[in-house]
Parts: C-alpha cells; structure tokens; sequence
C-alpha cells in the first residue's frame, strides 16, 4: 500500500499541475479570443472593401475564417468541460476531451493553409521553383505531424499522453518546420520586394517600402509567437507554459493574412487606380524610353509626332507620372492588376 505521505504527494503534484493548466489555458484563451474579435472586423473589411477580388482569393479568406471559427468553438469546449463539467472531479480532468485533439487537426489545417499562401505569394513575384518547393514541403511536413499528434491524442485522451515522448516529437516538429517556414517566407519576401524597389519609380518604390515593412512586422509577430512555443515546449516539457501560444499561433497566421490583404488600399492609395488585386505582392513598372511598347505597332509610335505632344497620366494615390515627350510610355504588367484609367480611356491588364 502506498503511504498517506506518498498519497499525499500525488494529491499535490496533480493539484498543482491542474492549477498550472487552469492559469496558461485562462491566459491563451483571453488572448486567443482577442485575436478572433480581431479577425472578425478584419474579414468584414475585406469583403467590403474588395468585392471584384478572385474568387480564389475570397475562398481563402472565407475557409480561414471558418478554421479559425471552429478553433475558437473547440477550444470552448475544451476549456467548459475541464472546468465546468469536470469540476471538483480529479479523475475527470486527467482524461481531455475530444475537441482537444480536433482542435490539432484543426490548427495543423490552419498553419497549412496560410504557409501554402504565402508560398504562392512568393511564387507570384519570384517564379523560385525551390523557395517554393521548401515552403511547401516545410508545410506539409508540419501538418502531417499536426495531424498525427490529433489522431494520437484521439487514441490516448490522457493528460499524461501530453507529455509523452510522441507527443513531444511531433509538437517539437511542427514548431521546428513552422519557425523554419516563416524565416524561410519573410526573408524571401523582403528580398524579391527590394529587388524590385531597385528598379521601380518613385511612387512604386514607396509602395514597395510599405509592403516590406509590412512582411517583416508580420514575420516578427509570427516568428516570435513560435519561438517562444518551441523554447517552451524543449525547456519545460512537463509543464503547460507553452499552451498561451499555442492557443494563439493560429491566430496570428489568421490576422497577418486578412492584414495584408486588407493594407493593399493604403499603400496603393485611392485615386484612379482600383485596388482589387489577387496579390498585394505584383506591381507595374514604368518604362520610358525610345520605341514602343512589346505590343504596340511601329506605326503608332511613329505617329505621335503628327499629333503633337501627347500627355500620359497614371495616377497612383496621390503620385502621377507625367510625360510630355512624343514617345510612348511602355507599361510592362502582372496578371493581377485591375483595369486602369488613362486618360478617359480604360486599359484592361489581366
């Protein structure tokens, strides 16, 4: 028999690792609903404020949306049956409830989802055939590992399974290969972002200026948000320090998605421009030079200098850029740019 001293110390241990759960769950779930409330006004202003986007695009928003939705309900009724319906019941909250390990899946799902966008960012302004093969292999290696720690924890809904060392590999995984993504993502943004700054005008170098403060405020949040779970998780892996950010990773990937989607009207502007892009990433250059453009007609070019000087104007926000001389001026562009106003007349560039 075991000694009421030794009793005792069990009785404690489990108290205490009950109290310790009870006070990082609080703490992720505040923050986590917080960062839902935010996603919330984040997808109503983009579908106000972008209808003639791709349908491509409103998918996307609307299934991340949807996972983070489902993520916020399972996490409830995680955290209900722990502390309502399990209270005062020892025996109870050693067993998680089902919606624990879905909520897993559900996050795997979510993470998957949004590195797989910004892989197909990158590959809209880079065409990296490995950048983005590392990106989505990084993803889909995490989500496999997310998924399998779901179907494990489905298997074993133990509080001890948590700590157990599958469990533990799989979560140390799916933090490894998401912190390397992320890296691997923000720094391929702010290097194909400045390599067209380079060779941009004044009003498309500002506008590229914004996007990449913007990719490297998001890679920082995500970056540390993950970082902080990874570190957690290695140096603690008895205790539930690592749960707020685990709670709130999804999340994150959620809102910096919805953010740079939604930032694209400030940093293009309003003006004749209208902004309803596939992807904030794709600009137009500006060329001016002797001939004309790649499908003009030589003639054309030629016949500006019997019509006068001709003024050209593209306006983007509050910037124009005029030329007055008897050439015309080149527009090299991306799939995804809206139609643009010139002069009365409307160029269509898909």
């Amino acid at each position: 028999m075991s000694s009421p001293e030794g009793l005792g110390s069990v009785i404690r241990d489990a108290i205490q690792s009950a109290k310790e759960l009870s006070a990082a769950a609080f703490i992720g779930y505040g923050v986590s609903t917080a960062a839902y409330g935010i996603s919330i006004v984040q997808v109503y202003l983009y579908f106000r404020n972008y209808p003639k986007d791709n349908i491509f695009l409103k998918l996307t928003v609307a299934a991340l949306w949807t996972l983070d939705t489902l993520s916020s309900i399972v996490n409830s009724h995680a955290l209900y049956t722990l502390y309502v319906l399990n209270f005062n019941n020892l025996f109870a909250d050693a067993h998680i409830p089902w919606s624990w390990p879905l909520g897993t899946a559900i996050l795997a799902t979510t993470n998957t989802t949004s590195l797989i966008f910004y892989g197909w960012q990158i590959w809209s302004v880079s065409r990296n055939f490995v950048v983005v093969g590392v990106i989505l292999s990084l993803a889909l290696v995490s989500c496999a590992a997310g998924l399998y720690l779901s179907v494990h924890l489905f298997l074993f809904p133990t509080i001890e399974a948590l700590f157990e060392h599958t469990s533990w590999s799989m979560t140390t995984t799916i933090e490894s290969t998401g912190l390397v993504c992320d890296i691997t993502i923000t720094s391929s943004l702010i290097y194909y972002l400045r390599s067209r700054k380079a060779a941009g005008v004044r009003s498309t170098q500002d506008m590229i200026a914004s996007l990449i403060m913007h990719a490297m405020s998001r890679g920082i949040v995500t970056a540390v948000c993950i970082t902080m779970l990874f570190i957690l998780d290695v140096a603690f892996p008895n205790h539930f320090y690592w749960l707020p950010f685990y709670q709130l990773v999804g999340k994150l990937y959620v809102n910096s998605i919805l953010a740079s989607l939604n930032a694209r009207t400030s940093v293009c502007g309003k003006g004749q421009l209208e902004v309803s892009t596939r992807s904030a990433l794709r600009f137009m250059e500006f060329t001016s030079g002797s001939g004309s453009t790649p499908h003009s007609d030589p003639k054309t070019a030629n016949s500006g200098a019997d019509d006068g000087q001709k003024e050209f104007q593209v306006q983007l926000g509050m910037d124009s850029i005029h030329s007055e001389s008897n050439r015309d001026v080149g527009i090299k562009s991306f799939p995804q740019i809206p139609p643009l106003r010139l002069n009365s007349s409307t160029i269509d560039i898909f």
